[in-house]
């Protein structure tokens, strides 16, 4: 085998793994005929789970990664131009874990939460994960005054609980001895605001929470929300028995609609050929020959674009030119778009890296 051949066979094999599926092909025509909706994976853990966690963080030598969620929670919650410290554990030299920095008012005047006045104030944070807290706030708060910064007010975060009496009773001490605002937020408040403000990922990923699951669920997009709707209000009617008295064909037109809306949705093919299959059952009860071709035609159509289903059966032949393009269309769509056989292409080009596909002039939309 000469180069120029052996060229040949790679363009060949790399043309054939570049090739798109008949269902990729269809939806790059036609994407309005399938799902809009996206599928997002959400994180899952109990709360007493998470609340066991923050309790034993001293025990797995964790302080750090707590530091790190609480400043990301108060970036959350409070005020989000907070500056990270760099040094020693604890706060480093500068006798604080984190502090905000100042920021435009036109910035600050459009946050939808905390304070505007975490734009120009000087605010101290302190983090600690230690089981006696109370002497730890007092020693931090002692040492942010130290500073003479001029801070106005004072956040202290800890991973103890804390009872609403004492942290009431500590706050007020604490704000009359320093002559500014100290607030503390315990465990029940960290865990609120995960679970409420829906931080949960935020928790996991700072905390290295290896214990935590992610649920799959689909967030529907505004088409699939329409065709939903159209479809629950469909299925209404056709479970309706009085609807189709003597409107027998208009029950397979709606049998086949609800079939398209659910291949639409994406829905499991048991669900959609059990659709078609209704139809056709009810239609074969009519024998109606260009009714019957209709639904033989979507059902084929929907094996070859969505499930690839190059089996399916082709409709049987009739006399009506119109039923007979459709025939033609359907054994054109088997014959020159079917997988190629190993080493060729069939009726497929490729050009400039893109694939095209040769079909005829008449390419009806299902």
């Amino acid at each position: 085998m000469n180069s120029q051949e052996a060229n040949m066979d790679k363009v060949t094999s790399t043309s054939q793994e570049q090739a798109p599926s008949p269902r990729e092909l269809m939806r790059a025509r036609h994407p309005d005929l399938f799902s809009d909706s996206v599928g997002k994976s959400s994180p899952v853990l109990a709360r007493p789970v998470f609340d066991h966690h923050l309790d034993t963080l001293t025990a797995r030598k964790e302080e750090y990664q707590f530091e790190h969620f609480c400043r990301l929670i108060a970036e959350k919650e409070i005020c989000q131009n907070l500056r990270v410290q760099t040094g020693q554990t604890g706060g480093g030299d500068s006798k604080v874990d984190s502090e905000n920095h100042p920021i435009a008012k036109e910035i600050s005047e459009r946050w939808w939460f905390g304070e505007p006045a975490g734009g120009s104030e000087r605010w101290a944070f302190a983090f600690s994960a230690k089981k006696k807290w109370k002497p730890k706030l007092e020693a931090d708060v002692e040492s942010v005054l130290s500073t003479k910064r001029g801070y106005k007010r004072i956040y202290f975060f800890t991973n103890q609980l804390v009872s609403d009496k004492q942290r009431s009773s500590t706050e007020d001490a604490l704000t009359k001895t320093a002559g500014i605002p100290v607030h503390i937020m315990d465990r029940n408040w960290l865990a609120d605001r995960v679970y409420r403000h829906g931080h949960l990922g935020l928790a996991i990923s700072a905390l290295q929470i290896e214990d935590a699951s992610y649920q799959d669920s689909v967030r529907l997009g505004p088409e699939d929300t329409r065709r939903k709707a159209d479809l629950e209000e469909l299925d209404a009617q056709i479970s309706d028995p009085e609807r189709y008295e003597g409107a027998r064909y208009q029950l397979v037109e709606d049998c086949v609609r609800a079939a398209k809306l659910a291949r639409a949705l994406d829905r499991p093919r048991f669900e959609i050929d059990g659709r078609f299959a209704m139809a056709d059952r009810i239609a074969r009860e009519l024998a109606i020959p260009s009714q019957l071709l209709r639904v033989a035609y979507q059902r084929a159509w929907t094996a070859h674009w969505w499930f690839e289903d190059f089996n399916e059966f082709l409709p049987s032949s009739t006399q009506s030119r119109p039923e007979i393009e459709f025939k033609l269309t359907l054994r054109k769509l088997h014959l020159h778009i079917r997988p190629a056989p190993p080493g060729k292409l069939t009726r497929m080009t490729s050009t400039s890296s893109r694939w095209t596909i040769k079909k005829p002039r008449s390419f009806p939309r299902a």
